[in-house]
């Protein structure tokens, strides 16, 4: 059978629509410039002064051009060296995070052009068994921060979902904090999103799968390393996973 590997749904916050005469620079654009420990700010309207509304992570892609305004047009800005750029009046540009659903302003100085999002299907059935299982992880996650519905990262819960080496290591009882949601309260929104890590493909039977969700709404990005656990085989299991520049394995 084959599934699509998106399996959360997306929330788009409504703004109003921009007054520009045409949408300027390419359809898709991918986030560039920004250090890897920061974000790219995202904004209510097109300027500095207008309040953030969420952030795009350095390495952010599928970010979708609904047209920008002021500046330079992006053909301009394309024939530029960074030295020119750096000093050149920056464009602002509405764009959504197709990957998230954010929606927002940003400065074109830290975008570049990228091509479509390609929809990926999978006729693995061991990918698609990875990708199943962390979105039902980050389900039961938001629901125990809802109700007194038990936490997936405590047993026996978490025996569904991680191998039983890493357990012990995650408990937010011991740690006193989430180490996913980074923290020891929750507010995650409905924006959940579920696929194959696209920076790292699928390597001698690990599955490294990308959850990206917003937490108070601050965008978030877990990255978890799937394989067979021979103890449950042929179920797959989450082995490690990368949070906040931290490994838990």
């Amino acid at each position: 059978m084959r599934l699509p590997v998106l399996f959360a749904t997306l929330s788009m916050s409504v703004f109003a629509a921009p007054a520009f005469a045409e949408a300027d620079g390419p359809d898709f654009w991918r986030v560039d410039g920004v250090s890897a420990n920061d974000v790219l700010n995202v904004r209510t309207g097109p300027g500095p002064k207008f309040e953030k509304v969420g952030g795009l992570p350095a390495n952010a892609r599928a970010v979708k051009n609904l047209g920008c305004e002021g500046g330079l047009s992006f053909a301009e800005f394309e024939k530029m060296t960074p030295e020119q750029r750096a000093k050149a009046p920056s464009a602002w540009c509405q764009i959504v995070h197709e990957q998230t659903g954010l929606t927002g302003w940003v400065s074109q100085r830290y975008l570049a052009e990228d091509g479509a999002p390609v929809e990926q299907v999978s006729d693995d059935p061991q990918m698609d068994a990875a990708l199943a299982l962390v979105s039902e992880l980050m389900t039961a996650l938001k629901a125990s921060w809802q109700s007194p519905a038990p936490s997936p990262l405590q047993m026996p819960e978490a025996a569904k979902y991680f191998a039983s080496g890493l357990i012990a290591s995650i408990d937010p009882g011991t740690l006193g904090a989430d180490p996913i949601i980074g923290g020891q309260d929750a507010d995650l929104g409905d924006d959940i999103t579920v696929e194959l890590d696209p920076d790292q493909p699928p390597l001698r039977g690990s599955y490294p799968v990308r959850a990206t969700f917003t937490n108070f709404g601050q965008l978030r990005t877990v990255i978890f390393y799937l394989n067979v656990d021979p103890a449950v085989a042929p179920q797959m299991r989450i082995f490690s996973f990368e949070a906040d520049g931290e490994v838990y394995q």
